[in-house]
């Protein structure tokens, strides 16, 4: 499974998001009530189905849901 196919999934049934109306612009705190535990908890989910290892600082600049695709696919895809 490539790596964005699996973050839409992810996003969609973990936090239950239409990603139709979303934007690579859109904030994860403040516009998805995604926190940072939930994105550890995406990271971690990213490392075990790509049996890859993300450095822990890789979730301190994510602030977009852009940002977090291209994190997912610089150290996944």
């Amino acid at each position: 499974m490539k790596t964005k196919e699996f973050l839409d999934n992810l996003l969609q049934e973990k936090f239950h998001l239409n990603l139709q109306g979303l934007s690579p612009e859109d904030k994860l705190a403040e516009d998805l009530d995604i926190d940072s535990l939930d994105v550890v908890e995406v990271l971690l989910e990213l490392e075990k189905e790509f049996d890859r290892s993300i450095p822990d600082n890789a979730a301190t600049d994510l602030e977009t849901l852009g940002d977090l695709y291209a994190m997912a696919e610089k150290h996944c895809g």
